[in-house]
């Protein structure tokens, strides 16, 4: 990013409430800050002449709360104005089963839904939410 002259055009915090396991599989709760940044890129920054209909691309900027490494995930220009929504809105699942999710679990881009109850997906499928995302967000690393 820093090859392209990405600009900060966004930043928001959140406070978290996760879970973590003990030696024995028991559950601990603690709470952690989590920050994240949006950025923009000109596409004309990228190495590879292509038309591109943006003059921009943009990007989230996260840090995993287990190594403090940064991460960065590309997201849709209508998510860059508010940052936890940009975050939430890699989370993409179909529609129906969003009441049934019991917590959501995350691994960079390994996204884990834990259902209260078996449930077939099917309708639209559309990110979540930034106040449904985070209520549900239990783990990540």
């Amino acid at each position: 990013m820093k090859k392209l002259e990405a600009k900060k055009i966004n930043q928001e915090r959140i406070l978290v409430n996760y879970f973590q396991y003990d030696n024995n599989g028991n559950k601990i709760a603690v709470q952690r800050t989590n920050y994240y940044e949006v950025y923009e890129v000109e596409n004309t920054k990228f190495r590879h002449s292509f038309r591109m209909r943006e003059l921009y691309s943009y990007a989230v900027k996260c840090w995993c709360p287990s190594t403090a490494e940064e991460h960065w995930l590309w997201i849709e220009s209508r998510y860059k104005d508010k940052a936890l929504t940009a975050i939430a809105s890699t989370f993409r699942i179909h529609e129906n089963i969003i009441p049934h999710i019991k917590c959501l679990k995350r691994q960079g881009d390994l996204l884990i839904c834990e259902m209260e109850k078996e449930v077939v997906p099917k309708g639209p499928v559309r990110p979540l939410t930034a106040d449904e995302y985070f209520s549900l967000l239990e783990a990540e690393s």
